[in-house]
C-alpha cells in the first residue's frame, strides 16, 4: 500500500550497479572551471587582444604583463609574466600590485604578450587581500555511509541488507559582490546540494525490498530542486483486514493467514519544487509539481491451515475491493510547501506546511480514476537550550488524507505501520480518508569525538483513524492511540541518524528500525 508519508526508505537489487555509481557521484557543481592553466614554450605569442574569456563564463584569462581589471572598478591585478597560477587556486598580491584606477582601461592591447598566463576567477577578487577572500569560501563536504544492515521487525522478521547514503553539503561561500557579504542565497536553498539514500533489504518472510531516492538542489540560479524515487516490493504476507476504522482482529487469524495476500508493486515518482519567494527571509515558499506511476500486482493467499484452503477465507479475497489483480495508477500533483525549520535533515525549530491535490484519470492511461487533497503540518522546538543536561526537542506533525472516486485498495489511506500509529500490525487500518497526529521528544544523551558519534533516545505518541462509509462520521470519535520509546545512534554526521522503535497498541507491539528521524 502506498506510504502516506510519502519518501520512506525501500528500494531494489536490480539497481545495485546504478546504486554504487550514484553513491560515489558528487553532485553536480554549479560552476565548472578548467584543469589547468596551459602555457606555450618557446617565444611563441598569442595574438591581441590579451583578455579573453575561457568557456565558462566566471573565468576570465588574461596574458601579458598588462594590467587586467575585475568588474569593480576599484579593483585591478596586475599580472607578472613569471608567475603561473594553476586553476583554481590564489595567490597574495601584495598592496604595491594594485594599479590606480585612471588605467583601467590599458588593460587589452594590441601588441602580442608573452605566452605566460594568470588565471583569476571572475566575482572573487576585490580590494582585500586575496588570501583573505579564499579563507572566506568554505568548500562543498560530501558524507558517505556505507553500512551492512541486520536489524528484525515483528511484521518482517529478520532483515538483512544493506544501507547506502550520501550527502553532498552545500559551499558557504559568500557572496562577495554585496557590501555586507551575506551568504549567497543561504535561506532559499536547503543545506545539501544533493542527497542520495538506498536501501536493499531482504527479510525472512520472503519480502523484497528496494528503494533509492535523490534529491537534487544545486541549480539555485533558478531556485528550483528536484526529488526523484523507484521502488519495488515482492511481499507473499502483505496484510489486509478490510476497510474501515473497526475491523475486526485476531492473532490466531493473522497465524492462519487469512490477512495474507501476495503483492508485487512497483512505483516510480518525481518532483519539482520551485521557489516563488522573491526575497530572502527565514522561510522556504516553493510550489511543487509531481508524476507518478504504480503498477501493483494482488493475488489471494491460501490460509496455512490445509484443512482450509478456499479462498474466500482470506479478507481479502472474501471483500474483492477494487484493485485485487493487477492495476496501474497514474498521478499528477500540484501543492505549496511552506518551509520554516532552522534545518530540513535535523530541525530542532520551525515548521513546516504542505498542502496538495492529486488526480488520476484514463486519459493519462490510469485504469483509476479518483481526486485527492493531502495535508502535513510540522512543527518543532527546542526547550531549555540554556541548560544542555535538560534540553530535548519536541517535534508534532499532523496530517491527512481524502479521496474522492475509485481508487485501488493498495493505494488509499493506510495507518498502523511504521509511518504512523507505530504498535500496530502492518497497514492495519485502511479508509477512504484519514486523520494522524504524532508527537515525539527528542533528546541526545551522549556524544563523543566532536559530536561524530552520539547517542540518544525519543518519547512518542501516536494517535488517529481512517474514515470509511462503514465507520461512524464523527471527526473525534474511535482514535486509536500507540505510544513508544526510541533509540538514537548519529554517525559521522548529525545528519545521518538511526532509530529503532519499540511502539505499544491496545492489540499487540512492535518492533521497528528505520534510517533518520520519522518527520
Amino acid at each position: 500500500m502506498m506510504r502516506s508519508g510519502g519518501w520512506d526508505s525501500r528500494r531494489t537489487l536490480g539497481m545495485m550497479f546504478n546504486i554504487m555509481f550514484l553513491l560515489f557521484y558528487s553532485g553536480m557543481p554549479c560552476v565548472f572551471a578548467v584543469s589547468s592553466t596551459q602555457t606555450l614554450s618557446g617565444s611563441s605569442s598569442v595574438p591581441s587582444p590579451s583578455v579573453m574569456m575561457h568557456s565558462d563564463t566566471s573565468v576570465m584569462m588574461y596574458s601579458g604583463p598588462s594590467v587586467i581589471t575585475h568588474s569593480d572598478p576599484s579593483v585591478m591585478v596586475h599580472s607578472d609574466p613569471s608567475v603561473i597560477i594553476p586553476s583554481g587556486s590564489f595567490v597574495d598580491i601584495p598592496t604595491s600590485e594594485v594599479l590606480a584606477n585612471s588605467i583601467r582601461n590599458t588593460a587589452a592591447t594590441a601588441a602580442p604578450v608573452p605566452a605566460d598566463s594568470i588565471q583569476v576567477p571572475a566575482g572573487v577578487m576585490h580590494s582585500e587581500n586575496v588570501q583573505d577572500q579564499a579563507e572566506k569560501v568554505d568548500p562543498s563536504k560530501t558524507v558517505r555511509t556505507v553500512l551492512p544492515m541486520i536489524a528484525y521487525t515483528s511484521d518482517l522478521g529478520l532483515i538483512g541488507g544493506i544501507v547506502l547514503q550520501q550527502i553532498r553539503y552545500r559551499s558557504k561561500q559568500l557572496d562577495l559582490s554585496s557590501e555586507n557579504a551575506v551568504e549567497a542565497n543561504s535561506s532559499l536553498l536547503p543545506p545539501h546540494e544533493s542527497l542520495i539514500q538506498a536501501n536493499i533489504l531482504v527479510t525472512t518472510k520472503k519480502r523484497w525490498d528496494g528503494e533509492i531516492e535523490m534529491e537534487f538542489a544545486g541549480w539555485n540560479r533558478w531556485r528550483v530542486r528536484h526529488q526523484h524515487r523507484i521502488e519495488f516490493i515482492r511481499e507473499p504476507e502483505s496484510t489486509y483486514f478490510g476497510l474501515g476504522n473497526n475491523t475486526a482482529f485476531s492473532e490466531s487469524d493473522l497465524e492462519d493467514g487469512r490477512y495474507f495476500y501476495l503483492k508485487q508493486w512497483f512505483q516510480w515518482e518525481s518532483l519539482i519544487r520551485r521557489s516563488v519567494k522573491p526575497n530572502k527571509g527565514s522561510r522556504i515558499v516553493d510550489l511543487f509539481v509531481k508524476s507518478g506511476l504504480i503498477y501493483a500486482k494482488s493475488s489471494v493467499s491460501t490460509p496455512a491451515d490445509p484443512m482450509q484452503n478456499e479462498l474466500n477465507n482470506t479478507v481479502l479475497g472474501f471483500e474483492q475491493p477494487l484493485g485485487i489483480g493487477s492495476g496501474t495508477s497514474v498521478y499528477f500533483g500540484l501543492g505549496l510547501v511552506v518551509d520554516g525549520r532552522d534545518h530540513e535533515l535535523s530541525p530542532q525549530n520551525g515548521f513546516r506546511y504542505e498542502a496538495g491535490v492529486t488526480g488520476s484519470s484514463p486519459v493519462f492511461g490510469s485504469d483509476y480514476a479518483y481526486f485527492e487533497i493531502t495535508g502535513d503540518f510540522r512543527h518543532y522546538r527546542t526547550l531549555f537550550k540554556d541548560t544542555p543536561f535538560w534540553e530535548v526537542t519536541l517535534a508534532q506533525q499532523t496530517r491527512f488524507r481524502t479521496v474522492s472516486g475509485e481508487q485501488a485498495f493498495w493505494q488509499k489511506p493506510v495507518l498502523g505501520n511504521e509511518d504512523g500509529l507505530r504498535g500496530y500490525v502492518q497497514d492495519r487500518f485502511v479508509g477512504q480518508h484519514s486523520l494522524l497526529h504524532i508527537l515525539e521528544a527528542r533528546k541526545w544523551l551522549i556524544s563523543g569525538f566532536d559530536d561524530t558519534i552520539r547517542l540518544g533516545g525519543q518519547f512518542f505518541w501516536d494517535t488517529g483513524r481512517v474514515f470509511s462509509k462503514n465507520d461512524s462520521n464523527g471527526v473525534f470519535q474511535d482514535w486509536k492511540h500507540t505510544y513508544g520509546l526510541s533509540g538514537l545512534l548519529s554517525l559521522l554526521s548529525p545528519d545521518i541518524v538511526f532509530r529503532v522503535d519499540l511502539a505499544f497498541s491496545s492489540e499487540s507491539q512492535r518492533w521497528y528500525a528505520g534510517l533518520g528521524y520519522l518527520f
